[in-house]
Formats: structure tokens, sequence, C-alpha cells
């Protein structure tokens, strides 16, 4: 049996023996640009790959983009955000954008970020490094089109 079988029929029995009913995640990613008034918008860092990224991840089975979007950003921040808007802009066919207001909410980060900040588009240059690929042109997108 191949490798890669084997791991999965490990995963589903390891489930099966939890009793997990919590759905999986599936191979599509959500993230949003999460904007205030002064046409900031925040990034987070992630402890994985050390570099800014929006806020969001991947949505779950049977789970809808605005849905799994939601909840990821409650996850991460505990922000309750509003109806996000989706962006023309897709990295690939699985990452998804969207743009959303910015709650009047404090920010709490999950144990998966350590840091945020409020930025403006004129920032993204001095950061640009240190961004996710897909973020980065999702938030240099923003920079040159109509907020």
């Amino acid at each position: 049996m191949e490798k890669n079988v084997q791991m999965k029929l490990l995963f589903e029995n390891w489930r099966e023996y939890l009793n997990e009913t919590i759905n999986k995640d599936i191979n599509i990613v959500v993230k949003a640009i999460i904007y205030n008034d002064k046409n900031e918008f925040l990034i987070l860092i992630n402890n994985d790959f050390k570099k800014w990224d929006l806020p969001g991840g991947h949505i779950q089975e049977e789970e809808d983009l605005i849905a799994g979007l939601k909840r990821e950003i409650k996850e991460e921040t505990d922000l309750d955000i509003g109806i996000p808007k989706k962006l023309a802009y897709k990295y690939g066919d699985r990452m998804h954008f969207f743009k959303v207001k910015m709650p009047d909410q404090e920010i709490n980060l999950s144990k998966e970020h350590s840091d945020y900040e409020l930025i403006t588009s004129k920032e993204i240059d001095k950061l640009s490094k240190k961004f996710q690929p897909a973020a980065k042109e999702v938030a240099e997108q923003w920079k040159t089109s109509e907020q």
C-alpha cells in the first residue's frame, strides 16, 4: 500500500478511536483583509512560518467559505466580523480572499500567532520580505485598488 494511503488510514482509524466528531480541515484556504476607518488592515505573525500573514485559514468539511472565514478569524483574533465581501483576487484554486470592516472589539490572539499590527498599504513595501507570498500579493492589490 502506498505510504500516503497508509497514513490516511492511520489518521482515520485514530479519529474513529477517539470518537472524533469535529469536521476535518480541507485543502481550501480563506483569508481576509480586515480594515478600519483609517484604511489600515490587520496582519498577524504566524508562529509556524515567522512571517506576516492575513487572518484566516483552512475551511472544514461541509463548511462554506464565509462560515469558515468567520470561524478562523474568531479562533485567531477573537473578532466577530460582519459579512465579508469576496475579492476578485484568488491565489490558485485553493485560496480565496475577502475584505471586511474591523469590528469595534479588542484583538486577542490565539497561540497560533505571536503578534499583530494594523498597517496601511504604504507600509507593505517595508514588510514585503516578511510576508507570506499570497498575503503580500493580495495586500499589494489592496494597495492599488479602491477600498
